[in-house]
């Protein structure tokens, strides 16, 4: 089969529902305001085809942060004019577990959560 790619904004697709087998996010969410993660969640739903795929790469409390400084305790920041926001595997599975399946999470060396999740019917 044919492999296609696409970019764009998350929260503004022009795609329509059930479009894609596949969604990757290496560093978006944790960018959102968390004002917009309901709507991201919706959107990512959307976008997929019944039980698609999402894999989503997430700060974590260990992310080097600034200059080698651990993340703050608080769980964000604003650094260099945008928000960073730093997830745990409770936090992925509270905020996805409605609409996904989470079927595996790693945190690497580097302080980055990684899901693998699957849209539920």
């Amino acid at each position: 089969e044919k492999v296609s790619f696409r970019v764009g904004d998350i929260l503004r697709t022009p795609f329509p529902e059930g479009r894609f087998d596949l969604a990757v996010d290496y560093g978006c969410f944790h960018h959102l305001l968390k004002h917009d993660w309901g709507r991201y969640i919706v959107r990512v739903k959307h976008l997929l085809k019944l039980k698609g795929f999402l894999i989503l790469s997430v700060f974590t409390p260990r992310f080097q942060h600034v200059r080698g400084k651990k993340a703050p305790a608080r769980k964000w920041l604003v650094h260099r004019g945008h928000y960073d926001r730093f997830f745990t595997a409770s936090d992925i599975r509270k905020l996805f577990g409605v609409d996904f399946a989470v079927l595996a999470m790693s945190e690497d060396s580097e302080g980055f959560m990684h899901a693998l999740m699957r849209r539920k019917d």
